[in-house]
């Protein structure tokens, strides 16, 4: 018996200790696989993403989920970031007017915006919002400081409606359907009247040449001829 007792005691350690060993080389490779990877560094939480530190070049997803219609912002540091910060907040108004349909406002904003290179946003929008707005899927549209960015309708899928936006920079977003700038009316040409021709007034032509020169001969003639008649009763 004693023997035995002896025997599940060596045992014992050598168990453990192949174990443990295990669980050091499985943390290892998990770990050396994680700083192999060419993948981009996630960072998720709320609206103040931190970032410790990412070396140039380095692409970034950072999520979001407390921005209603804002998913993930993808960028790659143009330069070393150490302890960087990054904020995503909603906004009531922004600093440009914005006319038309919005389904959201925010903002991002960061001390070390010129690290950052141009920044992809994924939206997710909720379908039964949409309606409700009256905002046609195909319409959405994300701004930037007022002016449109290029925005790429992805997928429709479970009551949500994804997209993705290029901007070149970080600043103020509405997500929606600006109105049409409102047109001038064109005046029309207005007609020109023309102008009716005045009647003719013939004008009377002076008698040349012989014509003016036989009216007095004619008048002489018709006198003398007169004379000559009377000449002859009293001679």
């Amino acid at each position: 018996m004693p023997s035995k007792k002896s025997g599940k005691e060596e045992c014992t350690p050598k168990s453990f200790w192949l174990i443990l060993g295990i669980l050091f080389l499985v943390s290892g490779a998990v770990v050396i696989m994680s700083l192999l990877s060419s993948g981009p560094a996630i960072v998720t939480g709320s609206a103040i993403q931190n970032i410790a530190y990412a070396k140039e070049g380095t692409p970034l997803s950072i999520g979001v989920n407390d921005v209603e219609g804002v998913s993930r912002l993808d960028f790659t540091a143009l330069a070393i970031i150490k302890e960087g910060k990054i904020i995503v907040e909603p906004l009531t108004l922004t600093r440009e007017p914005f006319t038309g349909i919005a389904y959201n406002r925010f903002q991002i904003t960061s001390p070390q915006a010129d690290a950052f290179g141009p920044l992809t946003i994924t939206l997710k929008l909720e379908e039964k919002k949409l309606q409700e707005l009256k905002l046609a899927a195909k319409d959405v549209t994300l701004y930037l400081d007022g002016e449109p960015l290029a925005t790429e309708l992805l997928k429709n899928d479970h009551g949500y409606v994804s997209y993705q936006a290029l901007a070149p920079t970080v600043g103020q977003f509405v997500i929606g359907k600006a109105a049409p700038a409102a047109e001038l009316p064109v005046e029309e040409p207005k007609a020109v009247e023309e102008a009716l021709p005045l009647p003719e007034v013939p004008v009377e032509q002076p008698l040349v040449g012989k014509s003016a020169e036989q009216l007095p001969e004619e008048k002489v003639g018709f006198f003398a001829r007169i004379w000559n008649f009377l000449k002859g009763l009293f001679s």
